[in-house]
């Protein structure tokens, strides 16, 4: 099997164990969707996964490298949680002093959000 045809086969996966549309796909991977149609389409105008866009897409998407060019399952290895709505990728490409302004800034949420459903149990147990 060619390295393109297993890419595209892991992509197919991809799509229908983690994303289920190919708009969340595209949104995850940063390609546009109509070329994601193109990447998994059986037609005549089907477009190959190159390495490039291969390695870019495995990034985006928080997938380890070179895991679409594996013959294994992707269920093998469960994606890591990631609770927020921008991407993994785009908070690791980050400086890691941002990043750590970035962890300080969601403690203090959290602490926040904790402190607020302690309030509200207290309040409620003494009603």
């Amino acid at each position: 099997m060619a390295i393109e045809d297993t890419r595209r086969r892991r992509l197919q996966e991809l799509l229908a164990d983690r994303y289920k549309t190919k708009a969340a796909l595209a949104q995850a991977t940063g390609v546009a969707p109509s070329y994601i149609s193109r990447l998994l389409s059986n037609g005549p105008n089907r477009k190959k996964l190159k390495e490039d866009l291969a390695r870019k897409m495995e990034l985006e998407a928080g997938l380890p490298p070179f895991s679409l060019d594996r013959d294994d399952n992707l269920q093998a290895t469960p994606p890591p949680s990631w609770p927020f709505s921008f991407s993994r990728a785009r908070f690791d490409r980050l400086d890691p002093r941002d990043r750590e302004k970035i962890d300080q800034a969601m403690t203090i949420m959290l602490s926040l959000c904790e402190g607020n459903r302690l309030e509200r149990a207290v309040k409620k147990r003494a009603a």
